[in-house]
């Protein structure tokens, strides 16, 4: 019984939030490492470079994301908790973070590719292409992943992002 008990204790454990969260987060960072490992093998030392470029300017893009995602994490969950009428205004600084960050995850992927001295219209599209899916993933990991937590639906977020985290390995597959 005492087994049955631990066993069923455990499940729940793998099957909720902690449990999803951790693989998802694991993936994460193994997909990082297979993705760079992918690359070294794919792309010409050049290109293989610019990549590494273009996933730092990602990177250091990073606490804009999350200093922005904190916020609107305590409002969205002030306005959970508390039962607050969502049309009160409120905090307008907030949202005006938000909309920055949007711009700049928006126009940095277009920009920021022009000044690396590109040789085509070929690479300046597929860097531009990929420093906005880093800038996406930023958003998704950030600003989706806190406000989902604000309003007590984690458990969907680490769902659908293993979805798109197996997704993503399958489409990394292709490059191989």
């Amino acid at each position: 019984m005492t087994l049955d008990l631990n066993v069923g204790r455990l499940r729940r454990l793998a099957t909720g939030f902690a449990g999803i969260h951790s693989l998802n987060a694991g993936l994460s960072i193994l997909y990082s490492l297979v993705q760079t490992l992918v690359f070294a093998r794919v792309l010409d030392h050049r290109t293989f470079a610019l990549t590494i470029l273009v996933q730092a300017i990602g990177m250091y893009l990073m606490p804009i994301s999350q200093s922005v995602a904190r916020a609107n994490f305590v409002l969205l969950r002030e306005q959970s908790v508390r039962m607050v009428d969502p049309r009160a205004p409120r905090a307008p600084e907030a949202a005006l973070a938000f909309n920055i960050n949007q711009v700049l995850l928006l126009v940095v992927p277009i920009l920021a590719p022009l000044a690396l001295g590109l040789k085509s219209i070929g690479d300046y599209l597929s860097l531009s292409l990929f420093l906005f899916a880093a800038t996406y993933s930023n958003i998704w990991y950030f600003e989706i992943q806190m406000s989902m937590m604000a309003v007590d639906r984690a458990l969907e977020y680490e769902k659908v992002s293993f979805v798109r985290r197996v997704t993503t390995y399958a489409l990394l597959g292709l490059l191989r």
